[in-house]
């Protein structure tokens, strides 16, 4: 799990969708907090492989009938998962699916898939939640990024799970610079989708995470810099202390900067 920084309490869960058991054996050593089969067809593999030790959830496709989506639903769960994605889409008819998906699988199993089409997926969730959902999933994986998707519409849908109680999750194959920005909105869950991969080196996401800042605007006063930096990397499950040093090297000859140790749990002096 991922801190939201001493500000807050709140963690974000990561966890990894693959699509084999050589991959799920992978992310849970790199300290995934959960896996997620990436079809119904993974699901006795990767159960298997992981044996229990975290999480499991079965990501279920699109099928031609709500009947068909329920059966495989009921399978992936027979063969070892905790719980299912099922994908749920706007409509004159999603409250009533949405009813008969809760009412035909256990409780707390279901938590839907939403996709980024026209509509806001802010809208789509108060038939999820009407119907007793677990939780609700906005997928990026199909060809809407963060860098595409507008951060505001993805926050809004953070908001609005929360609103609902739903457990607010965001799904995509993303990259080491999405994630500290991506956490800044608080989700539950980031679901990277990485089938044939594991995540980056601590030492590339420590990189990312200065490079993000240091890039998303001018600092007049660098002690907020300093701040910010090593709020992002106490994020690490990895990271109990860090020392932050900064240096201006356009106001004079001589050296002016600022350097600050955080320690996780400790909120910072001021004054």
């Amino acid at each position: 799990m991922v801190s939201h920084g001493p500000q807050s309490s709140r963690l974000t869960r990561l966890i990894v969708r693959v699509a084999s058991r050589e991959a799920a054996r992978a992310a849970h050593a790199a300290g995934a907090d959960g896996v997620e089969a990436a079809s119904p067809e993974g699901v006795a593999p990767i159960a298997e492989a992981i044996g229990g030790r975290c999480p499991l959830g079965a990501a279920i496709p699109p099928m031609p009938t709500v009947a068909a989506l329920i059966d495989a639903a009921r399978q992936a769960l027979a063969q070892g998962a905790d719980y299912v994605i099922l994908p749920v889409s706007d409509g004159a008819e999603t409250a009533a699916t949405c009813r008969r998906i809760a009412a035909e699988l256990p409780p707390g199993s279901v938590h839907a898939a939403i996709g980024t089409g026209e509509a806001d997926p802010a809208d789509w969730l108060g038939a999820c939640a009407a119907a007793g959902f677990a939780g609700a999933r906005l997928d990026l994986s199909r060809g809407r990024s963060p860098e595409r998707l507008p951060v505001a519409t993805i926050g809004r849908f953070v908001r609005a799970c929360a609103a609902a109680r739903l457990a607010a999750g965001l799904c995509g194959p993303f990259e080491a610079p999405d994630v500290p920005r991506l956490l800044e909105l608080e989700p539950d869950a980031l679901i990277l989708a990485l089938p044939d991969g594991g995540p980056s080196s601590p030492e590339k996401g420590i990189l990312d995470a200065i490079r993000l800042l240091t890039a998303s605007g001018h600092w007049i006063v660098i002690e907020s810099l300093a701040e910010r930096i090593a709020a992002q990397l106490l994020r690490h499950p990895r990271a109990m202390r860090v020392s932050v040093r900064i240096e201006k090297l356009d106001v004079c000859p001589c050296v002016v900067g600022v350097e600050i140790v955080r320690v996780r749990g400790e909120q910072p002096a001021h004054g």
